[in-house]
Formats: structure tokens, sequence, C-alpha cells
């Protein structure tokens, strides 16, 4: 026997090499076992006792073996042309995009420049008009009528100012779901100071006051100013450093002139035939209307509770009370009226049911009351909205009171601004405000506080508080006579109207008018100023700047284009960047030998399980014929290398996960071929997948020095 011992490896017990086949090398134990493993038989040929009969058929199986040998030689010849044009190629695109990358930087550097240029052109623009717009509205609300109207005000009364203000232009607003007072927030914008949203549960709000050392925020505010004098009122700092390119407006938007347009409902009711639809509407919209008041909790419902009790808040008090219960008279009489029309015709409700013609018309008209319900409800929800914005006012003024390391003479200062610049986003009247500043001496009065609220008119009540007014204010006359002569005309108007209508019997045969007069149960609509009120002309220097706010269009119609080179020259970049796998190269491993890979996908039958994998994709495992879906055997996890044999083994990890077992994963070993294909695929572990991959980045001098040198 040609033994070799194992001398010269320790750990090698001695072989016996095949005399025609000398890569087989078999252990002692199989020497004379009565298997033939030599292609001669020559590891039987020793012992004479041996039974065996070993045909030679060595040249066969050499003759096979060789044949493998020339097609591994073959394939490897073709792979690794195919591997090095591959490397080449790859080698090639990243000097390209690299190139590209790099003239694109360059680009990109002189865009930035020409950006930053053209957006301190369009900022220097905004904090300009923000400058000049906040003198005038400092000039307005210091001076003349409004100045000598606000300075008279002690600081608490300054923030309730606000707060009724709030109150009275949310009850002007059907069009908004906003639950915060707009008016006050954009005032606020106006002279520098910016609150975050509410927190109503908690009754609080951060309030920053944007320094004039602070450009950045100062650029923000400035945003802010300009795009609200177009009518787009915008008043959350984060929000203008996120939005979106403002959508041009060619004419001049007021606050009033959204809330109050065309589009929006009247309290005119839709005459239309009622059908079953629109009486479940009905019905959810009248209980939603009370249930709606019941749902606050906790601080919100402490702060709506303090705001009912105040003086502007006594007759809104009685009118929902005595509107939800006729809402639910009315409610009654509409149901009744349609489960009679639903009885089949001639149907009698016992013996003594009365005849058709015993049968006694109905007291109201359906129709009437279901317009009334609408009116009635619109009214409600106003009511509703001025109560939250009143809340909101609340919150947002307390927290200028409360300004930490702010003295109180900073605080009346900014207390004054905001209410007068929340005249003039509110769009409150000379009669709103002599209401105001007369409900304010009320306010002191706790006399009547545990009385029962009477229905009767407001203008009766507030005329009555201003009647025994002095009409004077620490010496000086009060109100301002434009004020004053408001307040006159509404209380002559109060006597001159019959109030015959404004508190109707509670009887249940007794109804109102049900055209729903102004009035009812002592609430009128609060309507938006006219253009001739004394507190709009005191604004209209403010609107006169409104009307020549400088255009920025142009330069920030090219600013847009410079930041659309910008986008999509940074678009082309990344998209060079994920084609060559990062400009370090290292998604497509050592010099971009993954790269043929890309954007690919090979897959495999075995038995009755297709099994698919797209390095860089995700690993599935389908049944035969199935094109899509399939069980997820794990994301591309990368490549690596096994160190004794070199290979390079291909994984994907975290697939679904099996039952009672591991997460699904796949680990596919590549060995050198002339194409890029899945051989086979076995299941050695539970839910661990293992394939064998033919492939030419694998037809490395490695793989040549190791199998074919």
């Amino acid at each position: 026997l040609d033994l070799v011992d194992g001398d010269s490896d320790p750990t090698n017990a001695p072989t016996f090499t095949c005399p025609q086949q000398p890569n087989l090398k078999l252990p002692l134990s199989r020497i004379d076992d009565g298997i033939c493993d030599c292609c001669d038989g020559a590891d039987e040929k020793s012992n004479s006792n041996s039974n065996s009969n070993c045909p030679d058929i060595c040249d066969e199986v050499l003759a096979a073996e060789r044949a493998a040998r020339e097609k591994m030689i073959q394939d490897y010849d073709v792979g690794k042309r195919k591997r090095q044009d591959a490397l080449q190629h790859f080698e090639t695109l990243v000097e390209e995009v690299s190139t590209k990358m790099q003239q694109n930087d360059e680009e990109l550097s002189k865009l930035n420049t020409l950006v930053d240029e053209k957006r301190q052109q369009v900022e220097t623009i905004q904090l300009n008009y923000m400058d000049q717009r906040k003198r005038l509205v400092m000039q307005t609300i210091q001076r003349d009528l409004l100045g000598d109207l606000l300075k008279q005000l002690s600081t608490p009364e300054l923030a309730t100012l606000i707060q009724y203000a709030c109150q009275l232009n949310g009850e002007m607003d059907e069009g908004t779901t906003e639950d915060t007072c707009v008016a006050l927030r954009l005032a606020g914008v106006e002279v520098g100071l910016v609150w975050d949203r509410e927190l109503f549960t908690k009754g609080t709000a951060s309030l920053t006051r944007v320094a004039s050392s602070d450009r950045d925020q100062r650029v923000l505010l400035a945003k802010m100013v300009y795009q609200n004098a177009s009518g787009d009122p915008i008043y959350l700092l984060d929000e203008v450093e996120k939005q979106d390119k403002k959508t041009k407006r060619p004419n001049r938007r007021r606050l009033d002139d959204m809330m109050y347009d065309d589009d929006y409902m009247s309290d005119d009711y839709p005459m239309h035939e009622e059908g079953e639809e629109d009486r479940r509407t009905r019905d959810n919209d009248n209980n939603n209307n009370k249930s709606k008041r019941k749902e606050r909790q906790g601080k919100r419902k402490e702060l709506q509770d303090l705001v009912e009790q105040s003086p502007l808040s006594k007759t809104r008090k009685v009118f929902l009370a005595k509107s939800d219960a006729l809402l639910e008279r009315m409610e009654v009489i509409l149901s009744d009226d349609e489960d009679d029309d639903d009885k089949p015709e001639g149907e009698e409700e016992g013996e003594d049911a009365a005849t058709s013609d015993d049968k006694q018309p109905p007291t109201v008209d359906p129709m009437a009351l279901t317009m009334a319900q609408s009116t009635l409800r619109t009214r409600q929800k106003r009511v509703e909205k001025g109560l939250d914005w009143a809340v909101s006012a609340k919150i947002l003024t307390d927290a200028v009171l409360q300004q930490d390391g702010v003295d109180q003479h900073q605080v009346r200062t900014d207390l004054w601004n905001l209410a007068g610049a929340t005249l003039f986003y509110a769009d409150v009247s000379a009669e709103h405000v002599w209401q105001i500043i007369t409900l304010l001496e009320e306010s002191d009065d706790k006399s009547d506080e545990s009385a029962e609220p009477t229905c009767s008119s407001p203008l009766a009540d507030v005329c009555r508080i201003a009647s025994a007014s002095s009409g004077t204010r620490n010496g000086s006359p009060y109100p301002p006579d434009d004020i004053k002569k408001a307040g006159e005309v509404a209380c002559q108007r109060a006597v001159d109207e019959v109030y015959n209508d404004i508190c109707p019997p509670d009887s249940d045969d007794a109804w109102p008018d049900l055209s729903i007069p102004q009035g009812l149960y002592g609430y009128y609509t609060v309507e938006p100023r006219p253009k001739t009120d004394p507190i709009e002309l005191a604004f209209v220097a403010l609107d006169e700047l409104e009307d020549k706010r400088p255009s920025t269009d142009e330069a920030e119609d090219e600013l847009n284009q410079l930041e659309k080179q910008q986008e999509d020259l940074e678009k082309e970049n990344t998209s060079l960047d994920d084609s060559i796998g990062g400009r370090d190269g290292s998604k497509f491993g050592d010099n971009g030998e993954l790269h043929p890979f890309e954007g690919q996908c090979f897959a495999v039958d075995a038995g009755k399980y297709t099994y698919e994998v797209c390095p860089f994709g995700k690993a599935h495992q389908r049944d035969v014929g199935q094109r899509h879906g399939g069980t997820s055997l794990g994301n591309w996890v990368g490549m690596e290398r096994d160190e004794d044999t070199g290979e390079r083994i291909l994984k994907w990890e975290k697939g679904q996960k099996c039952w009672n077992g591991p997460n699904r994963s796949v680990s596919a070993i590549v060995r050198c071929g002339a194409e890029n294909k899945v051989l086979t695929a076995d299941e050695p572990q539970t839910c661990t997948y293992l394939l064998e991959m033919e492939s030419f980045i694998a037809c490395d001098e490695d793989f040549y020095n190791k199998n074919i040198a």
C-alpha cells in the first residue's frame, strides 16, 4: 500500500492515496472494507482473502473528472473576463459619477450663494415692512381714540377687554374650526409676542417674546406679519418654519373677509323636503349641541365656568339654556308628526280613536319648526365658538400676566399693545367696545353674583349700568366721545325698539315667533363693524399700509427658481451617489464586485417551493408558480467571506418568524461560475435556509489558486 503518514501534520492520521486519483485520499479504515473506493480497486487489492471484485473504471471516472475540471476552467475563464469587465465598468462608473458630482457640488456652491442673496433680499423687504407696520400699529393704539380708550384701563381690565373682544369675534365666526382666538394671536404677531398651541387640559400656553437682537426669529416674525397682511393668517412659529411656499393672493383679505364669505351658511334654512338621513342628522346635531357643553373636563371646564360667569356671558347662558329647551320641544313635535305620517292610511289606535274629521289640526307648522331649529342651532354654534375663544384668550393673556423676569410696567405695555391690535383684528365696532368697557365696571360689582339670570335685552342692562356711571375715569371724561356716542345711539335704539318676543312664555302651549327674531331670549347675533365705524376709521392708516405692501413676488419667483435648481441638483447627486453605493462605495463591496447584482433577483425551484433572493432587497419562499407575496425569508444584510474557504456568503435575516421557532434567514454560498444563478436550496435547520449560487463575481485569483492551479 502507498501510505502517507501524518508526521508532517500530527493532527492527521495516515491515509491511502489512490494511484490514479492523487486527489482522493482514504482513511485506513476504508482499506479492504469490501467497498471499491479507488476507480481501479487499489484500496482492496492488498487483501488476498478479499471477496471484492473491483472493476477498473478509471477511464470513465477520470474522464468525468477531467470533463468537470475542464468545465471549471472554462467557467473560470469566462467568469474571470466578466468579473474583470464588471470591475472595470464599475471603476469607470465611479470616475464618471465622481466627476459629475464634483461639478454639481461646484454648481451647488454657486447656487447657495445666489439663494442666500435672494432670500436675504426677500427677508429685507419683509423686515422693513414689519418694522414700518409695527411703528404705525404703536402710533395708532397709543394715540387719539384708541390711546384715550386704553390708557384709562387697569392691567386686569386690559386683559378682560381682550377676552371680551375675542368672545365677540368668535360669535362672528361660523366658518373656521379653530378653537383659539385668532384675532389675539394675530395681534401678538403684530407686537412681537407669539404663543405656542394652548394646552387646554392644563390651561397654559408658552409665550415667546421675539427679541430685536434675534435675527432668525425676527425673520420668521416678519414673514408672519407680511403673510398676515395678505389675508393668509399664520401665527405659530413652528408652522412658519415648515410651511410650504405660500400661495400668492392678488388682493388683500382681512380676517373678517374670510369669516363672512357668501359661501358660509346664513340663518336662512335651505328649502327642501327632509328625508330620513336629514332627520338623523338633525337629531344628532340637536344632541351634540347640548352634549358639547357637558364634555368639557378639567382645567378647560374650570376656565369655561369662569368665562360663563362674566357679565358679557350672562345673557348668553340664558339663551343657551332656553334655546336647548325650545329645541327639545320642537323635536318632540316633529317626531310625533313623522310617526303619524308613517302609519298606514285609516289605521286606528283603539276603539275610541277619533275619525279623520275629528282630528285636530297641528298648532305649529312643521316646516316652520324645521327652519327655526336650523336658525337656533346656528346661533348656538356662534355662542359656543365665542365661549371657546374667550377661554383661549384667558389662557393667552394669563401667559402674558405671568411672564417670568418681566416687570409690571412691561406687562401693562404688552397688554395695552395686544388690546389695541386685537380690536383691529376682532372687527368689533365702537358699540361693541362701549358695551365692553361698560361691563368692565360691572365686573367689580359682586352684589348680584348669586342672582338667577333673567331673560332681558343686553342693551337694557348695559344702558342701565352706563346711566349710573359718572362718565369719568381718573378725573377725565370717559369713555372717549366716539365710543360714548355709539353707546348713546345704542341706548336710544333700545328705547325705540319693542321687545315683545325677547322673553316668550315657557308654557308648553306657547311658542315664540318661529322666524327666530334678533333678541330672542336676550341674544343678538354679533356682526362685524361697518367701514364707517370709528374703530375702523382709527385703523385706516394701517389698512392703507396693507394696500401698499411692497411686493416680494418677483424676488420670491426668482428664489423659487433657484431653490428648484438646488433641489434638482441635490436629487441628482443623491441618485448618483446611490448608483455607486455611496461615495465610499461600501454598498457594493471591494472594488464594487457586487454591483452586477444591483436590481437583480435569482430563483430556484426546490420541491413544491420556489426560493427567490434579491441582493440589496428581500428573500422569499413561494409556492411553485406563485409570482408575488409568499413567506418572507429576510432582508438583505450583506456579504461575508468564509475565513477558512474564502467563499462569499450572501445573507438575508429577520424574515417571518417560524411557529415556535426563530425568524427565518437565508445564506447563499457563491462559487465561481460563468452566469449568475441559484443552483440548489435546502433547509438544513428549521427555518434556516442554505442556497448554492454560481456567479462570475467569485472567479477571482483566490478561487484559481485553491481550485485550478
